[in-house]
């Protein structure tokens, strides 16, 4: 599987703008083409990977808020899909995604798993070179999220 235009959008224009600490307000029309061709990719190859029902339309949507907390707030470091730290993994999971996004028990569940197979699209379009690591902490991460999930909502 080849790269495709929302990979080269990512890798060409929105980490380049974000590694050169270019003002958000001179890309924000390529990253919203990327987001959206993004989220019809990976749609698209969840579908042929055989995810169906509503977890097809769940995914690229969680894809997509991870994507707008990547690309789109202001960390204390450069961070973009293909080289994030462990911390902002953490960061997204336990500040971003229980403060911030409202959600049904059952969708806060499906993070982690959303994630990792984000990861592989990722690798399989060639943006990464290994999604192992990545996958790795948001594995780590998972016990600890179900059980933040399980406090919050019992």
């Amino acid at each position: 599987m080849g790269k495709d235009e929302a990979q080269d959008l990512l890798e060409k224009s929105v980490d380049s703008y974000i590694q050169s600490g270019k003002d958000y307000n001179d890309w924000e029309d390529e990253y919203l083409l990327m987001e959206k061709k993004c989220n019809e990719n990976f749609s698209n190859w969840l579908q042929k990977k055989g995810v169906t029902g509503k977890l097809a339309q769940d995914f690229p949507f969680l894809a997509e808020i991870f994507l707008n907390f990547v690309y789109r707030y202001i960390h204390d470091d450069i961070i973009v899909l293909k080289s994030i730290q462990p911390e902002y993994l953490e960061e997204f999971l336990f500040g971003h995604v229980l403060r911030k996004v409202v959600m049904e028990l059952h969708e806060h569940v499906n993070w982690p798993p959303a994630l990792k197979l984000f990861y592989n699209f990722l690798y399989e379009k060639k943006y990464l070179n290994d999604p192992a690591f990545i996958i790795d902490v948001i594995d780590d991460l998972e016990p600890r999220f179900i059980d933040a999930l399980r406090n919050r909502f019992s």
